[in-house]
């Protein structure tokens, strides 16, 4: 049965009752039952919320771009298959701070966006790291060195290409006399200056 205009719904508060006894031109809803939500996992096939999860994620990061850093340059103990031969030096890339990409929100929805996001941060060689200061989760990136390039700002180019010499007199391997390899990294960025 339709509502009657102007006729007060059983949840009116007195001043809403009070306006439409003063306002006749007024509709009031046939029910005053209040909207549903319905679960999203309830509603849509497991393979559709799968593809929408991972719609929501960043496209592939293919390369990413590091800053040089000095002091990356550390020893290599010989291999324990030739311990008579020399110590070299090698640029540790690992030493580089890591690439730091933003929380992705599905991370925080179910378990199941959990699950995608942890899935894509695999095939990312992305890792969940648990940063102190903010008391959350951060999402980072070691540098690759087979994809990901090193960028050596003009200023510091000199002492990018002579720290391996430089490194050679300091304290630590003075007496050693060691060897040194070149850069594993495959792609360096420069400036066009």
């Amino acid at each position: 049965m339709p509502a009657k205009p102007n006729s007060t719904p059983p949840s009116a508060s007195p001043n809403q009752a009070s306006l439409l006894a003063q306002n006749p031109q007024i509709q009031t809803p046939i029910t005053t039952k209040q909207p549903t939500f319905t679960l999203f996992p309830l509603l849509l096939p497991f393979e559709l919320r799968h593809q929408i999860w991972r719609a929501s994620l960043p496209s592939p990061i293919h390369q990413a771009l590091y800053l040089y850093k000095l002091g990356c340059w550390s020893p290599r103990p010989p291999s324990p298959a030739t311990p008579d031969s020399p110590i070299t030096l090698h640029y540790d890339h690992t030493l580089l701070p890591p690439f730091t990409i933003p929380t992705q929100p599905p991370f925080h929805v179910t378990r199941e966006a959990r699950h995608i996001v942890l899935s894509w941060t695999r095939d990312q060689n992305i890792q969940i790291r648990f940063h102190k200061a903010s008391q959350s989760f951060v999402f980072v990136r070691v540098l690759d060195p087979r994809h990901d390039a090193m960028y050596i700002p003009f200023a510091k180019w000199e002492t990018f290409r002579s720290e391996p010499f430089r490194r050679d007199f300091q304290p630590d391997i003075v007496d050693l006399r060691p060897g040194w390899t070149t850069p594993e990294i495959a792609r360096f960025a420069l400036p066009r200056e």
